[in-house]
C-alpha cells in the first residue's frame, strides 16, 4: 500500500479493473499514508484477494491446508509461513510469488546516550531551535517488549511531568481485558509479535503480553523516550534520561526468549520485525 503508484496491475481486482488509484504518499502528496481512504481500501482488498488466491493455489500444491504466521500489506505485499525446505523450493516456482526467503534471526547488543548525539543541546534551546523534550512525538520500538511498571515510562513522570496521550485511547493489547500489559497517558501502546518457532522444539515460545524479558526492550525504549529519573549508581546520585524523555512510546514485541539463552537460541525473527513495522505504519 506504501508504494503503490497507480500502476497497472498483474491480475484483475474483484470487479474487473486492472488499475487502482495510487496510494503511496509521493504520488497522493500527502504527509500520512491514508489507510481508511477509498483509494486504500481498494487496494487492500486486491491485496487480500490475491493473498487468498496464492493460499488456496499452495494448499493445493502441497497437498495440506497452509495458514499465515503473519500477513503483510502496508509496507510489504506477502506474509510468513511455516515449510519445510521442500515445500520452500516447491512454491518459490509459483508465477504467483515474487520472492520466498528463509527467515532471518538478529542479535540484540550494543547501547548509548543522549550526550554522544547533543540531546541536551535541544533540549535548552541551544541549537538554534525552541526548547523541545520530545513534546508530540511518538517512538516506537521494535525490541524485546517493556517493562511497563518502570519509572522511566510513568504518568507522571518522576520530575512531575504530566503526559497527554495524543491518540486519545490505548493501543494494542492495552486494550485487551484478559491481558496484563498496561498502559498510561506516556506509554500509549503495547504489542506482541511472538508465535513459536517450530524448529526449536525443546523451547515453546509464546506472547508473554509484551513484557521484556530481556531488558533490552526497555533500555532501548528508555534511552530513545524514558522519563527523567534520579537513582543511585556507582556510589553517586545520578539524573538520567532519554533523548525525547517527554515524549510518548508505543512497544512492539518481537524478539524471543531462548532457553537456554545462548547464541543459539532467542533473538528477534525478521518475520515479527516485519509485522511489527505493518502495525507501526496502522498507527500512524
Amino acid at each position: 500500500l506504501a508504494a503503490y503508484r497507480g500502476q497497472r496491475l498483474s491480475a484483475l481486482t474483484r470487479d474487473g479493473r486492472k488499475k487502482l488509484a495510487a496510494t503511496s504518499r509521493k504520488s497522493t502528496g500527502k504527509r500520512r499514508l491514508g489507510l481508511g481512504s477509498p483509494e486504500a481500501l481498494d487496494y487492500l482488498e486486491y491485496i487480500r484477494q490475491r493473498h487468498q488466491e496464492f493460499k488456496s493455489e499452495a494448499s493445493l500444491q502441497l497437498g495440506r491446508q497452509i495458514s499465515y504466521v503473519h500477513k503483510y500489506k502496508l509496507v510489504s505485499n506477502g506474509f510468513a509461513l511455516d515449510l519445510t525446505p521442500a515445500e520452500a523450493r516447491l512454491l518459490a516456482k509459483s508465477p504467483l510469488v515474487k520472492t520466498l526467503v528463509p527467515d532471518k534471526r538478529s542479535h540484540i547488543q550494543t547501547f548509548a546516550g543522549p550526550p554522544w548525539i547533543g540531546a541536551e543541546d535541544l533540549w535548552t534551546g541551544i541549537a538554534g531551535f525552541a526548547e523541545k523534550k520530545g513534546e508530540g512525538i511518538i517512538v516506537g520500538n521494535i525490541d524485546s517488549g517493556i517493562n511497563w511498571d518502570h519509572p522511566s515510562f510513568a504518568n507522571p513522570a518522576v520530575d512531575g511531568y504530566l503526559h497527554v496521550n495524543p491518540k486519545g485511547q490505548y493501543l494494542g493489547l492495552c486494550n485487551d481485558p484478559i491481558s496484563l500489559a498496561r498502559c498510561n497517558d506516556k506509554l500509549i501502546g503495547i504489542y506482541d509479535f511472538v508465535e513459536d518457532v517450530p524448529f526449536t522444539e525443546d523451547v515453546i515460545e509464546k506472547p508473554n503480553d509484551g513484557r521484556d524479558h530481556d531488558g533490552h526492550g526497555s533500555h532501548t525504549a528508555s534511552t530513545a523516550a524514558g522519563n527523567t529519573v534520579s537513582t543511585f549508581y556507582s556510589g553517586f546520585n545520578v539524573t538520567l534520561s532519554g533523548v525525547a524523555p517527554r515524549a510518548n512510546l508505543i512497544s512492539y514485541r518481537v524478539c524471543t526468549e531462548g532457553d537456554p539463552s545462548d547464541a543459539n537460541s532467542g533473538g528477534c525473527w525478521s518475520a515479527f520485525i516485519l509485522a511489527a513495522i505493518e502495525q507501526a505504519v496502522a498507527d500512524g
